[in-house]
């Protein structure tokens, strides 16, 4: 945000923060000599009103951790158990990862799970390649392969399995349904490419 006279005084990446930022606009017009009617209801996000989950961060820069108890110790790699009981927006994580401070990194070939439950009506994973080198993850929404009544653009379905090819950085959409609600989605891949950076719902 820049005030009135041309010098930035707040700045936020990404989704989320709603209350601050419309705590600073209002600061901001106060300065510049606007005022607010008194009573005036504040604005509010549709996302806030409507209960969708917020944008979820997977790097230790701006995680809120794991729901596995414990969270990567940054360039290292731990395995992680997923013992289930799962609680809405909050990742769990199953296999061996590596934490880095914009992603998680899956760095074996063995089976790594990444289990999310959310509220929403589309859901989005912001993956990419660890290297250059494409692979599958396979998805799953409430333990089913993804069907025409709920797959994403980006999906793509094989003799009853769904699958997302992940070929560079980006914003994939992985579900796509009529209303929001709630569901549990899990991405699946045993390749060491596999990397995650973001969770974002509309």
């Amino acid at each position: 945000m820049i005030d009135a006279k041309g010098i930035v005084r707040y700045e936020h990446n990404g989704e989320g923060g709603y209350e601050e930022i419309e705590e600073n606009i209002v600061k901001l017009l106060g300065e510049a000599g606007k005022k607010i009617p008194s009573g005036m209801p504040m604005v509010k996000s549709h996302m806030m009103t409507a209960g969708i989950s917020p944008e979820i961060y997977l790097g230790s820069k701006r995680s809120k951790g794991f729901g596995n108890s414990q969270v990567c110790v940054p360039g290292s790699c731990i395995r992680f158990v997923d013992l289930g009981g799962h609680k809405n927006d909050v990742v769990y994580l199953d296999g061996d990862w590596e934490q880095e401070p914009e992603r998680i990194h899956h760095p074996t070939k063995e089976k790594a799970i990444v289990s999310l439950k959310y509220k929403a009506s589309v859901a989005n994973a912001v993956l990419s390649p660890f290297s250059s080198k494409s692979y599958l993850a396979e998805i799953f929404l409430d333990g089913r392969s993804l069907d025409n009544e709920n797959i994403g653009k980006d999906v793509v379905t094989k003799e009853g399995k769904s699958f997302v090819k992940v070929t560079k950085p980006d914003l994939y959409e992985i579900v796509k349904i009529k209303r929001h609600e709630s569901h549990e989605l899990k991405i699946v891949s045993d390749s060491p490419e596999f990397t995650l950076y973001t969770f974002t719902f509309g």
